[in-house]
C-alpha cells in the first residue's frame, strides 16, 4: 500500500495514508517530491537534479542542498527513496499520484478521466528556478492535451455510436478544458438540437460568441455562425409546427377568461458554470408553481414558457406570443456561497415595467427570495387574495439546499430526454432523486419525483412485464411523499397518476380535483384530470378539461402526450373521426410513443380503414411484439370492462393479432 499520496494537480499537496497532510520545511523540498512522484521508478541523476533546482549556486552547494532535502523526504518513511552514490529514485509502491492516476485511465476511459483532472499541474506552485518552471510548464501543457485529445476522440466514437449522452459529456468536458475550441462548440449544438434543445444548442453559441469577442477580440467562425442560423430557422419552424398542431385554446370557463394571463420565462444563467443551468431552471418552475396558486392569475406551464429558454428573448414578444398579459423574466448568478437573483414583471400591452428587484443573497436564503419574488408580484399586479390562501401559496419548500437542488437537476434531466423519456435521461434523473432521498428522508418533494420517475419507467416500452412492480414502488413512495405534504400540487399530481393505474380510479379523480383547487392554474393537473375522467367513463367531462391544459399550455411539445385524453373521449363515444383526428395531432409530433399510436389503429379498425392502419400496427409491435389486444387495451384502467373490450376491439379490427 502507498505510503506517500502526492494531489499535484490544481495544486501540490501530500498526504499520509490516513489522509494526514504532510508537511515539508520547503518550497523546493514540495517540489522536488513533486518532480520525483511524476516519474516514479525512474533513475535521475544527482547532478542534474542538484542544477535543476540550485542552479544559481556552485556545484558543491547545490549537492549539500539537495542532500538536506532529500533527508526530509526520508523523514516521511523509510521505503519512500532509493539512493545510489550518483543518481536516486522514488519507489513506485510507495507513492500514489493523482496526476498519474489520470494519465492512466485516459487510455481506457476519457470521460472518468476528465472528471478526476482536478486543475491543471501544479496550479499556482510557483518556485523561482527556471529550468523547474520550464519543466512544468511542459508537462503542464502535455497533460492538458493528452486529456483533450482522448475526450475529443471520445466524442467521435460517441457521434459515430449515436451515444448522443456520451457525446454530450465528452462535449461539456473537452469546453471546460478549451472554451475557445469551435469544433467542439459545434459539436455539442448539433447534440443538442438533434435531441429537440434547440434553444440550449443557441445559448452555447452566445456563449461562444461572448467569450471569442471579450477574450479574444474576434468573432466565431463563419461554420459556427452558419450552424447558428440553421438551428435558429429550425426553432422557429418547430414553433411554428406546434401552433399548427396545438392552435391556443380558449376556456368556456368564464372565471378563467376573467383572469389575466402570467408567463414566467426561464430566468438566465449568467453563472461561470454552465451546468448551473438546471438551478436557474428549477427557480424558475419553482414561481410557477407558487403564482399558480393565486386565483386571480392564469399562470402558463413550463413546456409554454420554456420554448423560449436560451439567448437574448424580448419579454414583451415571447409575452404576445403566449397571449400573456404579464411576463416575468430573470436571471440568476450563483458564486461559491453567494446568489444574486434578478427580476422584473412586464404589462406585454403597454409595455411598463411594473416591477424589478434585485436580490444579493447567501445560497441558503434562496428559498425566502422565491418567496419574495412571488410577494411582490402578487402586490404588484394588485391582486385581492386570503389570508388563506396567501399562506397556502407561500409555504416554504422543505428540507436541505443540497436535497432540493438533486431534485432539481434531476427534473432537468428529465426534460432533456424529451420526448419520449430516454433511458439514459431517465436514469441520471432518477440518481438525482435517489441522492436527494438519502440526504433527507423526510424532503416530500424528493421522494415525490422519485415516485414519479418509478411512474414513468413503467409507461416505459418494457411496462408489459415490470409495470406492476415498478408502480408498487411508486405507489409506496408517493404515498410516503403525501404523508409529509398533503397539499403540494406536484405530489398530489402525481398520487392521482399512480392511484389510477393501481386501480384505485375513483380516488386518482378526487386527488386531481383537489390538486386543481390547491392550484387552479397547474396546466399539467388538467391533462391528469381528463385521462382520469376518462378511465372513469365521463368522457364529455374529458373534452374541456384537456382544452383547458391545452390553453395553459401553448407552445409545450410534450402536449401532444396531454391530447391523447381526447382520443380516448371521442373514440369511447363513437366520434371516431375526431378520434382519428387527435391521434394524427398527436403523431405529428410524437410519432414513437405507444398510446397514440394505439388510438390511431383503432380508430381506423373501428372505420373499416385497416390498410391505413399498417404503420401504426408497425410501429406498435415494435414496443410490444407479444402483447395481444386485451393486453394492450389493458394498459388503460377503465373501470367498465366494456370500454376496454371496445378499445381491444378496435385493434383487433385494424389488424393487431394476438
Amino acid at each position: 500500500m502507498a505510503c506517500l499520496n502526492a494531489r499535484l494537480l490544481g495544486g501540490c499537496e501530500f498526504h499520509d495514508e490516513n489522509g494526514v497532510e504532510l508537511a515539508l520545511p520547503t518550497r523546493k523540498a514540495r517540489a522536488l517530491l513533486a518532480y520525483l512522484a511524476l516519474r516514479p521508478d525512474e533513475w535521475h541523476p544527482r547532478d542534474r537534479l542538484a542544477a535543476m533546482f540550485w542552479g544559481d549556486r556552485g556545484e558543491s552547494q547545490a549537492r549539500h542542498s539537495l542532500n538536506q532535502v532529500l533527508y526530509a523526504i526520508r523523514k516521511l518513511g523509510d521505503t519512500i527513496l532509493e539512493g545510489e552514490p550518483s543518481r536516486l529514485r522514488l519507489r513506485g509502491a510507495a507513492v500514489q499520484v493523482d496526476a498519474n492516476d489520470v494519465r492512466a485511465l485516459l487510455r481506457t476511459d476519457a470521460l472518468a478521466a476528465s472528471a478526476q483532472y482536478a486543475g491543471p499541474l501544479l496550479d499556482g506552485f510557483v518556485l523561482s528556478e527556471p529550468a523547474f518552471e520550464e519543466w512544468v510548464q511542459a508537462e503542464r501543457g502535455n497533460l492538458h492535451e493528452a486529456i483533450c485529445e482522448a475526450l475529443r476522440k471520445r466524442l467521435s466514437e460517441a457521434v459515430d455510436a449515436g451515444d448522443s449522452e456520451a457525446g454530450i459529456q465528452a462535449s461539456r468536458r473537452l469546453l471546460d478544458l478549451e472554451p475557445y475550441d469551435e469544433a467542439a462548440t459545434r459539436q455539442l449544438m448539433r447534440l443538442h438540437a438533434a435531441g429537440g434543445s434547440r434553444a440550449e444548442a443557441i445559448r452555447l453559441y452566445q456563449r461562444c460568441e461572448a467569450i471569442l469577442r471579450d477574450e479574444l477580440g474576434v468573432e466565431p467562425a463563419p461554420e459556427t455562425k452558419e450552424l447558428q442560423q440553421e438551428i435558429a430557422v429550425s426553432t422557429v419552424a418547430a414553433e411554428m409546427a406546434l401552433l399548427r398542431v396545438f392552435p391556443p385554446a380558449l376556456s368556456d370557463d368564464p372565471k378563467a377568461q376573467g383572469r389575466p394571463v402570467l408567463a414566467v420565462l426561464p430566468f438566465r444563467n449568467f453563472s461561470d458554470d454552465q451546468e448551473q443551468a438546471f438551478f436557474a431552471d428549477g427557480l424558475s418552475e419553482d414561481l410557477i408553481f407558487a403564482l399558480s396558486a393565486f386565483r386571480w392569475f392564469s399562470v402558463l406551464g413550463r413546456g409554454s414558457s420554456f420554448q423560449f429558454r436560451g439567448g437574448e428573448v424580448d419579454p414583451r414578444r415571447a409575452g404576445v406570443e403566449l397571449g400573456a398579459r404579464y411576463v416575468l423574466d430573470g436571471s440568476v448568478r450563483r458564486h461559491r456561497s453567494g446568489l444574486r437573483v434578478g427580476a422584473a414583471l412586464l404589462d406585454t400591452e403597454t409595455g411598463e415595467q411594473i416591477w424589478a428587484q434585485r436580490y444579493d443573497r447567501d445560497i441558503e436564503d434562496l428559498f425566502e427570495v422565491q418567496d419574495n419574488i412571488t410577494r411582490e408580484i402578487v402586490a404588484a399586479a394588485e391582486a385581492k387574495l386570503d389570508g388563506i390562501e396567501m399562506q397556502r401559496a407561500m409555504a416554504c419548500p422543505v428540507g436541505s439546499l443540497e436535497a432540493y437542488e438533486h431534485v432539481q437537476r434531476g427534473y432537468w434531466y428529465l426534460a432533456q430526454g424529451f420526448p419520449l423519456g430516454g433511458n439514459d435521461a431517465m436514469a441520471m434523473a432518477e440518481q438525482g432523486f435517489q441522492e436527494a432521498v438519502a440526504l433527507d428522508p423526510q424532503y416530500a418533494p424528493a421522494l415525490a419525483a422519485l415516485a414519479y420517475v418509478k411512474y414513468r419507467r413503467a409507461q416505459m416500452a418494457e411496462r408489459l412485464k415490470l409495470f406492476g412492480e415498478r408502480l408498487r414502488e411508486a405507489d409506496e413512495l408517493v404515498q410516503q411523499a403525501l404523508m409529509l405534504a398533503p397539499d403540494d400540487p406536484r405530489t398530489l399530481r402525481y398520487a392521482s397518476a399512480i392511484s389510477a393505474f393501481c386501480g384505485r380510479q375513483r380516488e386518482a379523480l378526487e386527488t386531481i380535483e383537489r390538486t386543481i383547487e390547491i392550484c387552479p392554474s397547474y396546466a399539467s393537473a388538467y391533462s391528469g384530470l381528463a385521462f382520469t375522467l376518462d378511465f372513469v367513463g365521463k368522457f364529455t367531462e374529458a373534452l374541456p378539461a384537456a382544452d383547458e391544459t391545452v390553453r395553459l399550455r401553448p407552445l409545450d411539445r410534450s402536449l401532444f402526450r396531454c391530447i391523447i385524453s381526447k382520443s380516448i373521449a371521442h373514440y369511447q363515444t363513437g366520434a371516431y373521426d375526431d378520434a382519428e383526428s387527435v391521434a394524427r395531432q398527436s403523431l405529428a409530433v410524437g410519432p414513437g410513443w405507444s398510446l397514440n399510436n394505439m388510438m390511431l389503429l383503432a380508430t381506423l379498425g373501428q372505420r373499416g380503414a385497416r390498410e391505413q392502419a399498417a404503420a401504426a400496427a408497425s410501429q406498435l409491435r415494435k414496443l410490444f411484439p407479444d402483447a395481444s389486444a386485451d393486453e394492450l387495451a389493458a394498459m388503460l384502467p377503465f373501470t367498465d370492462n366494456q370500454h376496454r373490450d371496445h378499445l381491444a376491439d378496435g385493434l383487433r379490427k385494424g389488424g393487431w393479432e394476438g
